[in-house]
């Protein structure tokens, strides 16, 4: 079908790329850059050959592939030595894997001549070792983080509200509300700035400052929230409850607002910076399960086109009668 012809001559192209990664990589190992990047670069080009011939069943293309990455396989997990006279057969089968591409290509049989005598070498480096499994296990892995998890952090906001807060129509206790919502709320009342003479109070002044303990947010994002409209109107200060270590006033635990004249504010030069960076987590994973889950998405991904393409042809090949009944059914199976 013209579908696959199409994919094939995309996989063809593919290899032309990857023949070439792979020639460049074993030229580097002969130069002596035998590392882990360059030894897992080889692997993954003549995998990845592998895996897309399977899709065509090219099973000659498909088995030397799967000898040569066996050994490179054992190469690259450090359980074969590198040594000169595997260098050797790499370099041969390279030449070898190319040559069955261009066989297959034009649709020719498979040199055995040449082939055999490489897949004998290549199989001898490994002798009683076991191949390793063909399928791939996605095996679960136990995560552990760092640092508290089950504990609920408590920010403290300190606010002075400026004589611009108040005379732009501003409500201290309706920012309070809006704390009070997000979550358990303490809140105490400095009034030590305040005038004990009650005909000079100003309505105007911003005499008071509010310090709110908060229980809940992870972050202090949805507090700042409540500031947004009002943080260039007010002295604002928001910290971990774990980072203050100045003396706390006395407070009440329900929704009520209590003055206390016991409060001190606190010290601005006492303060850390709010921006204090929590403990972070980190997940560890072995790098080959990862080039392994890679070389498997890959291979579905080349197989879901192949079947998709020829879905498509299919359909187009089949008597509009037909179609249009499997399009109907389809749609009944949708709803």
């Amino acid at each position: 079908m013209a579908a696959d012809s199409t994919m094939r001559d995309v996989f063809f192209e593919e290899c032309e790329d990857l023949i070439a990664a792979l020639s460049d990589g074993l030229g580097a190992m002969r130069d002596g850059q035998t590392d882990d990047e360059t030894v897992n670069a080889v692997f993954r080009a003549v995998h990845s050959v592998k895996g897309a011939a399977g899709a065509f069943a090219l099973d000659d293309l498909v088995g030397f592939a799967h000898a040569f990455e066996t050994v490179l396989d054992a190469v690259r997990s450090h359980r074969l030595p590198l040594e000169d006279r595997i260098l050797h057969v790499l370099q041969r089968a390279g030449d070898v894997l190319a040559d069955l591409i261009d066989a297959a290509r034009d649709g020719s049989p498979a040199n055995q001549a040449q082939v055999d005598p490489v897949v004998d070498d290549l199989r001898s480096f490994l002798g009683d070792e076991p191949q390793p499994d063909e399928n791939f296990i996605f095996d679960a892995l136990t995560l552990s983080f760092d640092g508290p998890t089950d504990a609920a952090l408590t920010h403290v906001i300190t606010f002075r509200p400026s004589d611009a807060f108040y005379i732009s129509g501003n409500d201290p206790f309706l920012v309070v509300q809006a704390l009070q919502s997000l979550g358990q709320t303490r809140v105490s009342v400095d009034t030590s700035h305040a005038p004990t003479d009650i005909t000079a109070l100003d309505w105007r002044s911003g005499y008071f400052t509010w310090q709110i303990e908060l229980d809940g947010p992870d972050n202090d994002i949805s507090i700042r929230e409540v500031f947004q409209f009002v943080d260039d109107l007010c002295d604002l200060t928001i910290r971990l409850k774990d980072a203050v270590s100045e003396q706390e006033p006395a407070v009440v635990e329900n929704d009520d607002v209590q003055i206390s004249d016991t409060f001190e504010q606190p010290s601005a030069t006492a303060l850390p910076d709010r921006n204090i960076k929590r403990p972070t987590s980190s997940l560890r994973v072995d790098p080959e399960r990862v080039d392994r889950l890679i070389n498997a998405v890959g291979e579905l991904i080349i197989n879901q086109s192949v079947i998709s393409q020829r879905l498509m042809q299919a359909n187009r090949n089949r008597p509009i009668g037909t179609a249009c009944c499997v399009a109907g059914v389809s749609a009944k199976r949708r709803q």
